[in-house]
C-alpha cells in the first residue's frame, strides 16, 4: 500500500480543483455533474479510509490472498 501513498496525497491535494472542474461546468448535465460528485465522494472516501482502501486495492491482489480480480457477471466457461 505504501506505492498509493504519493499517487493519494496528490489526489487530496487537487481535490478542489478537479471537484471545480465539474461543479462549474455550464456545459455539463447538471445531472451528470450530481452523478460525478457522487462518485468522487466515493472515491475520496475509500482513499481515506485506511480498511476501506486496503480492501479496495490491495486484496485481491495480494499475493497472500486468492489473486484474483473477480468480475460480475462473466461467464467461467
Amino acid at each position: 500500500m505504501k506505492y498509493f501513498n504519493e499517487a493519494i496525497a496528490q489526489f487530496n491535494e487537487r481535490k478542489d480543483e478537479i471537484y471545480k472542474l465539474y461543479e462549474s461546468n455550464d456545459l455539463l448535465d447538471a445531472g451528470y455533474i450530481k452523478s460525478t460528485i457522487r462518485f468522487l465522494d466515493n472515491f475520496y472516501e475509500t482513499i481515506n479510509d485506511p480498511k476501506k482502501r486496503i480492501r479496495e486495492f490491495q486484496y485481491p491482489c495480494r499475493s497472500d490472498g486468492t489473486g484474483n480480480v473477480v468480475i460480475m457477471g462473466l461467464d467461467k466457461n
